[in-house]
């Protein structure tokens, strides 16, 4: 359903017309504005100056990370000299700078979550991405705020019951606990 032949997207019914959503941002900011209701993923229209910084958080996620380390680009890395080593080594050294600029900014920003003491838009894109670098034996452990946050998120309810580990869909030697 995804031209991309990737992952994720959101189908919304309206009437009797489907919308396919592919990206996602986008779909987390249809949810935003769509699910009123929700826990609000960004801060509060007025406060120009915190949801441009958790902007800034996502993109360093979704424009600096996850483009270069998705599974496409690495396996066509691998495929110049159809090596792994050369996968993990590209891989694990964008998660690894990339992390450490989200470290420095969570110096800066960072309260309980990426940006004060509310969960939004930035903690929803970070943890998957940490989860990946981790999956790729990225060594984190020069980023005390980045793993700090991430074991944080990991406790709550929603970031559990969101979790690919334990979605339905995820083969049986995928799942984790």
């Amino acid at each position: 359903m995804n031209p991309n032949k990737s992952i994720p997207i959101l189908i919304i019914k309206e009437d009797e017309n489907e919308i396919v959503l592919t990206q996602s941002i986008a779909i987390l900011e249809y949810l935003e504005e769509s699910l009123s209701t929700l826990a609000p993923l960004l801060p509060p229209s007025g406060d120009l100056v915190q949801r441009a910084q958790v902007r800034e958080m996502v993109n360093i996620i979704t424009k600096d990370i996850q483009p270069i380390t998705n599974g496409r680009i690495a396996k066509r890395i691998r495929a110049i000299r159809g090596k792994a080593k050369d996968q993990i080594i590209f891989v694990t050294g964008f998660f690894f700078a990339d992390l450490m600029a989200y470290e420095e900014l969570l110096a800066k920003y960072g309260g309980q979550f990426s940006i004060g003491d509310v969960v939004t838009m930035a903690d929803v894109c970070f943890a998957p991405a940490v989860e990946m670098a981790l999956a790729y034996g990225t060594n984190l452990d020069g980023l005390p705020r980045v793993m700090g946050l991430f074991k944080k998120l990991g406790e709550l309810p929603a970031f559990q019951k969101g979790n690919w580990k334990g979605q339905g869909d995820t083969p049986e030697a995928m799942r984790g606990p």
